[in-house]
């Protein structure tokens, strides 16, 4: 069940990316749509962390499993971009692995490591309110 959450959870955040790439959002000079939609998941996936190791039992094995789905989830998003928005006649599915791989690699991963070693900092008590 956690990997499922984590699954949904990423494919959320990637539903927005896709959305947002295509759409035409912006703040004066700001621009959401093309390379600013990254920030869909650069956001995203952090809240997404938070939230989900803070539902889920302090056990590694949850944990884990709701990082994995959360990974794969993310990468959900360049299979989606190459059916929804195929960029030329020779963008398929299977040109698009590497991408859902290394989606989830640039985003979860140093997200997930960060606040892993925090997470275990703060539970061996080495961390101090007060001097």
């Amino acid at each position: 069940m956690t990997f499922v959450a984590g699954v949904v959870a990423g494919g959320v955040i990637a539903v927005g990316e896709v959305l947002v790439a295509h759409s035409r959002i912006a703040f004066g000079p700001h621009a959401l749509y093309g390379n600013g939609a990254l920030a869909i998941p650069t956001v995203g996936v952090p809240l997404a962390l938070y939230a989900g190791w803070a539902a889920l039992p302090r056990r590694f094995t949850p944990l884990a499993l709701f990082t994995l789905g959360l990974y794969l989830g993310v990468g959900v998003a360049s299979p989606l971009e190459v059916v929804l928005y195929p960029a030329g006649p020779d963008a398929t599915l299977v040109s698009s692995v590497p991408g859902l791989l290394l989606q989830g690699a640039l985003f979860v991963l140093p997200a997930a490591l960060v606040g892993g070693a925090l997470s275990l900092r703060s539970r061996r008590g080495d961390f101090r309110s007060t001097p």
